[in-house]
């Protein structure tokens, strides 16, 4: 069943505002940050869910301007833009397209670093963002990163079946 225009504009919205809230939260509650920042990257996903690309895009947008003007510790707002917000997307994107599991794997890893990588040269070079002096081999911080982006992926998999199973028959009509 093809989603009504209201119904993806409302969808829209609702995944734009809770997105916000969440990168709010992250900003002002130290303890759960990462949660947070994982959940409002997940909210999108209910277009998604529905095919529906352009709406999910448009709502990653708004959410992200929107946190860039009110969410209290714009750190949050750009790791949201920067990386989080776009990858649910592009995730979706690719395990519709590439079947092989394996392959598609490597591809959003490849993505998530290449949008890391990004992120770091702008801080450092655009932005003259100081690093913290951390005192670890290079080659562990980038298998730390590596890990922390598969174990993203895997919790960002495991809210899309929450949303599948559990709460997507309330939100959307029954086929």
């Amino acid at each position: 069943m093809k989603l009504s225009a209201s119904t993806k504009i409302s969808l829209a919205a609702m995944a734009a505002a809770i997105s916000v809230v969440m990168l709010y939260a992250a900003g002002m509650i130290p303890y759960i940050r990462l949660v947070l920042l994982l959940v409002s990257s997940v909210t999108i996903y209910a277009l998604l869910c529905e095919g529906e690309f352009l709406f999910a895009f448009l709502a990653y947008i708004a959410a992200g301007l929107i946190s860039l003007l009110i969410v209290p510790d714009k750190t949050f707002a750009f790791l949201y833009i920067g990386l989080f917000g776009h990858y649910a997307i592009f995730k979706v994107f690719i395990d519709s397209k590439v079947k092989d599991k394996i392959i598609a794997h490597c591809i959003k890893l490849l993505y998530c670093n290449a949008f890391l990588a990004l992120g770091i040269f702008l801080a450092l070079k655009v932005f003259n963002i100081a690093v913290p002096d951390i005192s670890l081999p290079q080659w562990l911080i980038i298998v730390a990163a590596e890990v922390l982006l598969i174990v993203f992926d895997l919790l960002q998999s495991f809210a899309f079946r929450i949303y599948e199973y559990r709460i997507r028959s309330t939100l959307v009509p029954r086929r």
